[in-house]
């Protein structure tokens, strides 16, 4: 592969990212995975608005994930989201257990995103992880979060040996480095 490389040979594919604004600043560096926006401890009540195209909701939930086509089969995929092609551009998000609430319409529970997605803040103190980080980014009240997709993938660069199993009746493409295939040794329980 890595004549390939020199020569230009080697398949060069985009990887989207997600750009994160925090009342309209951008923060540093783009998102690859995921993120969450939740509560200062990720298991308690998140307060936000929430506002998709010209909809916007009142409520309350654990928080919300907002994923790339790269962070499908994770966080989010555990949640109930969808898995996605890499190449694809667009987001996902996912309110994650949505309290009922009197709401204002039927509740935005999730689903692709391809525009602007924003999170208004109703509480002290929240917090935004990234890309399963320990260190979150904190959010105030009021602050206004907006997602989107970036407009420059990163580029990379696939590599020749790859598997595709399915889980759940969802396709996964793994990329698996090219190893001999070793026996497991036998347990010794």
């Amino acid at each position: 592969i890595l004549n390939d490389i020199v020569l230009g040979r080697a398949p060069v594919r985009a990887l989207w990212r997600l750009k994160v604004y925090i009342n309209s600043q951008l923060v540093d560096p783009l998102v690859l995975n995921e993120a969450l926006f939740c509560a200062p401890a990720p298991s308690a009540t998140t307060k936000y608005i929430l506002k998709q195209a010209s909809v916007e909701q009142l409520q309350q939930s654990s928080g919300v994930w907002i994923s790339t086509s790269a962070g499908s089969t994770g966080a989010i995929h555990s949640a109930g989201g969808q898995v996605r092609p890499l190449s694809e551009r667009s987001l996902q998000f996912l309110v994650r257990e949505l309290f009922t609430l009197p709401l204002k319409g039927p509740p935005i529970c999730g689903g692709p995103l391809d525009d602007d997605f924003s999170l208004v803040s109703r509480m002290p103190a929240a917090a935004l992880y990234f890309d399963g980080s320990p260190h979150p980014v904190p959010i105030q009240f009021g602050d206004s979060v907006t997602f989107r997709p970036s407009a420059s993938p990163l580029r990379w660069i696939a590599p020749p040996t790859s598997f595709t199993f399915r889980y759940n009746r969802h396709a996964y493409s793994c990329v698996v480095p090219n190893f001999e295939s070793k026996k497991p040794s036998p347990s010794k329980y």
